[in-house]
């Protein structure tokens, strides 16, 4: 994942710990158009497997 993400360590490693933490978090990631705000979320959901748990 560190390969498709290149320089964004510090991002990953922010969001790595927001979704570890126990409890409701809210966190608003911005930036300017087509930088892949939404890609690096999918993936780091897919990854901690947050998207199933919440449907199970």
């Amino acid at each position: 994942m560190q390969d498709i993400f290149r320089g964004r360590t510090t991002e990953l490693r922010i969001l790595d710990k927001k979704f570890k933490q126990s409890g409701f978090v809210m966190t608003v990631l911005y930036g300017s158009r087509r930088i892949g705000k939404t890609k690096l979320i999918n993936i780091n959901l897919h990854k901690t497997n947050v998207a199933n748990e919440e449907l199970e």
